[in-house]
């Protein structure tokens, strides 16, 4: 046991310094205090980050970032700036995500789903360790555009989906198709004079993500036909032969 004689006036930051370590202490003759510290045991016991610079009270602390919804799609960096030459970093996530640097302290990901992600900071000299997660939600737009059709000349079609709170709509048309009417309907009726291919794109009024879906209409144009030249007969004949009706012979059918 070894003693370290203070003066009065450093008492307060001597019991602020070594207070988990005190164990003794006295008054000598001149009003002096006497402090004893075991030399044996460590006084960094409870070490923090911003001892840092001193190698003795190195310690990893480990920030993955702030958790944060993103687009499908979109990027986002996780973790902080780091130091390499004093420590490790390693990241593991949930569901499984390969698309990513995972020994670095800040790596950029781009998960297609909610992912959990976790880093664990090993202090080079030491082997200490210390873990923190952060979890990177993806926002999906739903979308239905509609199924695909097959619809006579002349005839409509309810294409897209009911209004869904919190988004927008937008419709295109190719060949453009003058019955769309209100491109911002998100479920419109159109007449097609000829087979198109409809887009939705969809936005979120928040986040602003948007994601597309298309339907395509076919025509069939009505076919072209004729019963036939109008004639006359007499009474007495039982059959009369159509002879100049006329219409396409495969992909329609005929009734009379």
């Amino acid at each position: 046991m070894k003693y370290f004689k203070k003066n009065m006036h450093y008492l307060l930051v001597t019991l602020y310094l070594f207070s988990s370590q005190i164990n003794a202490f006295s008054f000598d003759n001149n009003n002096d205090l006497n402090i004893g510290i075991p030399i044996s045991e460590k006084t960094s016991a409870n070490k923090t980050s911003e001892n840092r610079e001193h190698n003795n009270f190195l310690v990893p602390v480990a920030n993955a970032g702030a958790s944060e919804s993103i687009c499908f799609g979109d990027e986002y960096q996780i973790g902080e700036v780091g130091d390499l030459t004093l420590f490790e970093y390693s990241w593991t996530s949930s569901p499984l995500d390969i698309n990513f640097n995972d020994n670095i302290p800040n790596p950029i990901v781009a998960p297609d789903v909610t992912t959990t992600y976790t880093v664990t900071v090993t202090e080079i000299s030491t082997g200490e360790t210390d873990d923190d997660e952060v979890v990177v939600t993806i926002i999906e737009v739903p979308i239905n555009a509609g199924s695909d059709a097959t619809i006579c000349e002349d005839d409509s079609f309810v294409i897209g989906e009911a209004q869904d709170a919190g988004y927008s709509y937008l419709w295109t048309s190719v060949p453009f198709d003058n019955s769309l009417g209100d491109p911002t309907d998100p479920n419109p009726t159109v007449i097609p004079t000829q087979t198109t291919t409809y887009t939705l794109k969809k936005t979120s009024d928040i986040l602003g993500c948007f994601k597309e879906a298309s339907v395509t209409i076919t025509v069939e144009q009505l076919p072209i036909i004729s019963a036939g030249s109008d004639d006359t007969i007499c009474s007495n004949e039982t059959s009369f032969t159509l002879s100049s009706a006329s219409g396409p012979a495969t992909g329609v059918a005929y009734q009379w």
